[in-house]
């Protein structure tokens, strides 16, 4: 096995090696346990306020035939780690993705579906396929349960 991730086609390594695929979609979502904490801090509940619907759980079925789709009211900054999704008013940042996150929320666009996401995915990144699937739906059901996109 690998010792960490590589992305195809670039030299560049990641560093740290993932033991497992949980471990490889916690690292894709966040890089900071306090993300979801800082979201009432930095009030992104004003900024998200007509996303804001009552929000039920997603189906597994349901969501393999979803196209996901970001949340309008979000705007994102490019770092060298990721992505920082910030309100469109300007507000703080709210949440931190990782590259592999940035793949999958680059993808949210309504016009792919969970499967196609995670092939690219897949490609991308030395992932296994069923792994990879797995895990890009955890991501989209912690990003929907968060309003941050729409099943």
């Amino acid at each position: 096995m690998a010792s960490g991730i590589r992305e195809t086609g670039s030299p560049v390594e990641l560093e740290r090696a993932w033991p497992s695929r949980r471990e490889f979609i916690k690292a894709g979502l966040f890089l900071s346990v306090g993300a979801f904490l800082l979201k009432g801090f930095f009030g992104v509940r004003r900024a998200l306020s007509w996303w804001e619907r009552p929000r039920y759980e997603v189906d597994g079925e349901t969501l393999l035939r979803s196209y996901p789709k970001r949340n309008p009211s979000l705007t994102w900054r490019s770092t060298d780690d990721g992505l920082l999704l910030v309100p469109s008013d300007g507000g703080d940042p709210t949440h931190r993705l990782n590259r592999v996150a940035e793949v999958i929320w680059n993808m949210c666009d309504g016009h792919h579906r969970p499967y196609q996401i995670a092939r690219a995915v897949t490609r991308r990144f030395e992932v296994p396929e069923g792994t990879c699937l797995r895990d890009t739906l955890e991501l989209l059901t912690a990003l929907h349960s968060e309003g941050l996109i729409a099943i």
